[in-house]
């Protein structure tokens, strides 16, 4: 139903959240949904392209190397931790960093509160797409080209 009505609409993205909102979809501009792969790395460009610091990112060892590609192209760094959200929150807090997450759209933002949040991310999200004025397709085109290993 979402998928359809972002089309029907001509809306230049959707969202929907799981049961308890720390969990977030999003549907692109054409009605397709996105692999939740994807959420935290939208999420981490747009955030990096409004704060030009140098930054540390936490995610999980499940998460896709998306966000690792986009840290190394704005020279910040990306520390792992095992999968669970208190692991990621406890490695934020460890190492300072502002900005983390898990590859199931969960995305945790320090200055909101250290623990997902769907709706900060659907504000990160709008950012990203806000700061480059872009739809979501150019993102995912290229992100779907980065490799999940190295070798």
């Amino acid at each position: 139903m979402l998928s359809t009505a972002v089309v029907r609409n001509n809306a230049d993205v959707g969202f929907a959240v799981d049961p308890d909102a720390d969990r977030l979809a999003i549907v692109s501009e054409d009605g397709k949904p996105l692999s939740d792969e994807y959420t935290l790395p939208i999420a981490g460009d747009g955030y990096i392209r409004q704060k030009k610091t140098q930054e540390t990112f936490v995610i999980n060892l499940s998460t896709s190397m998306v966000l690792e590609k986009i840290a190394a192209k704005y020279n910040c760094s990306v520390e792992r931790t095992p999968v669970g959200e208190i692991n990621v929150v406890q490695k934020m807090i460890d190492v300072s960093a502002k900005f983390g997450g898990e590859g199931n759209g969960g995305i945790i933002l320090k200055e909101a509160h250290l623990g997902r949040d769907s709706l900060v991310g659907c504000a990160m999200v709008l950012n990203r797409m806000a700061l480059t004025d872009e739809r979501l397709s150019p993102f995912l085109r290229w992100a779907s080209s980065v490799r999940n290993c190295e070798g």
